[in-house]
């Protein structure tokens, strides 16, 4: 959370100075940006992607439980839960 605070606003600040009033390693943060995403935050770009083509294809008036239906009938599995977040995350609303 702290690193993605850190990404947001490294145009604005010095990274040394959020480093340390977020108490943080520079060389933490520094490391957290070589390393790669993981195989959930791929699977949530994937969703997210399926989420906005969903979303699209109902003139965008479909939420968070409708498109998880949708997802359902092409034989995707996921909650509803996890796409009204990754929905309220993309700024994507009915």
């Amino acid at each position: 959370m702290k690193y993605r605070f850190m990404d947001r606003y490294s145009s604005g600040f010095e990274v040394t100075k959020m480093a340390e009033v977020l108490g943080v390693s520079r060389s933490g943060y520094y490391a957290h940006q070589k390393r790669p995403l993981s195989a959930r935050a791929l699977e949530n770009e994937k969703l997210v992607t399926l989420i906005r083509l969903a979303w699209g294809k109902s003139r965008q008036l479909y939420g968070a439980l409708r498109i998880a239906a949708e997802l359902h009938t092409r034989g995707l599995r996921f909650g509803k839960n996890r796409v009204a977040r990754l929905m309220r995350q993309a700024g994507i609303r009915s």
